[in-house]
């Protein structure tokens, strides 16, 4: 298999088993160790994916040279976590990206004087006013009706007491928030995979803007096989979802923190 069936193939072999990497940020956003950046596109679910399987704690992640350039060490036998990443080349004066993949580790891997920089537990913060600021900026009319939705610039959402708790309640926000982002930058697709950069894009915000993740799986469930079944059809599909899906975090980021909030 090449990298990208790798990956499509690590992240369908997670979610049958019932596994969530897009919900699972509670130690923080995957995060290089160097640059203090977060990671992007697909590759927060693959180290999510990493994470849960190796019980690592850190959000902290690099290369052998990252951590070096942090003053640690990655003792040798070690296993790798891979990511993905595009490598441009020039051929008769034209500039190609390859699809490829990079080995990072995580910090609960590493030993070194610095260490404990990278292994202190993230507390979730729950300040939901963060929301709130990104939809003063985000050009969209809030109307209140029977259930959480998003049509033509406008998200309609029930009461409070419709909700179990403030994380279902911020949760939908966000997810018909970033429908209504989609168009911002250009998607369509069909309504699965417009779930599903929505499910994403959602459990990225909330891991960087430290919420604690909804625990309804209702959506997911819904739409669940109908992924899978297009991930066997088109090994891109879950990198192609992943990568909108970060465009869409890193706009409505950049609404209140311009120019501060970027990528690893």
């Amino acid at each position: 298999m090449n990298s990208i069936q790798i990956i499509n193939q690590t992240i369908c072999n997670a979610l049958q088993e019932g596994f969530i990497p897009w919900r699972t940020f509670q130690h923080g956003f995957p995060t290089n160790a160097l640059t203090n950046k977060k990671y992007s596109g697909v590759n927060p679910i693959l180290l999510q994916i990493s994470a849960h399987r190796n019980k690592f704690d850190s959000a902290y992640w690099g290369s052998l040279q990252t951590w070096v350039g942090a003053q640690c060490r990655i003792p040798f036998g070690q296993e790798p976590t891979l990511i993905f990443i595009c490598q441009e080349f020039e051929q008769n004066d034209k500039t190609f990206k390859k699809p490829s993949t990079k080995r990072v580790y995580n910090a609960d891997q590493a030993y070194g004087m610095t260490l404990g920089n990278f292994m202190q537990p993230k507390v979730l913060t729950n300040d939901y006013s963060k929301v709130q600021s990104i939809l003063a900026k985000a050009d969209v009319v809030l109307v209140e009706g029977a259930t959480p939705s998003y049509y033509d610039g406008t998200i309609t959402m029930p009461p409070r007491n419709y909700f179990k708790n403030d994380a279902q309640y911020w949760s939908a926000y966000l997810h018909e928030l970033c429908h209504h982002w989609e168009l911002k930058v250009g998607f369509t697709a069909n309504a699965p995979q417009r779930e599903l950069v929505a499910e994403i894009a959602t459990g990225y915000l909330e891991g960087i803007l430290e919420f604690e993740h909804c625990a309804d799986r209702e959506n997911h469930e819904k739409y669940l096989d109908q992924w899978l079944d297009e991930a066997k059809k088109d090994y891109k599909f879950f990198l192609h979802s992943a990568s909108v899906a970060s465009r869409i975090v890193y706009d409505l980021m950049n609404l209140v923190n311009p120019e501060e909030f970027c990528y690893a």
